[in-house]
């Protein structure tokens, strides 16, 4: 590698550059510290619903097959955090219904 060209310059330069920021104490936290603080914060703030959390929809089912693939659907669903109600409950607004042939 010769001395005077383009990569050596280069290199130079990123040298120098990170030998001057090492030397300021406070690089440390805004490189390590200031990050992980900032992923644990927003992970907190943004995470979703916990296993007994609110449900994220409710659902109304019709489920008029004896088979066993229905069961399984709504297990699925469940999983999801779906709140699934049985359609033959009178007296409850009805926003959304699932009907199972």
């Amino acid at each position: 590698m010769r001395h005077g060209g383009t990569w050596w310059r280069i290199s130079r330069i990123a040298e120098n550059d990170f030998r001057l920021t090492w030397k300021e104490r406070s690089v440390v936290i805004w490189i390590f510290l200031m990050p992980l603080a900032f992923m644990f914060f927003f992970g907190l703030s943004f995470r979703g619903p916990s296993a007994g959390g609110r449900p994220k929809a409710s659902l109304t089912v019709d489920n008029k097959d004896p088979g066993s693939l229905s069961p399984r659907l709504l297990d699925l669903l469940r999983l999801e955090h779906i709140d699934l109600r049985d359609s033959s409950l009178a007296g409850e607004e009805v926003v959304r219904t699932l009907e199972i042939p």
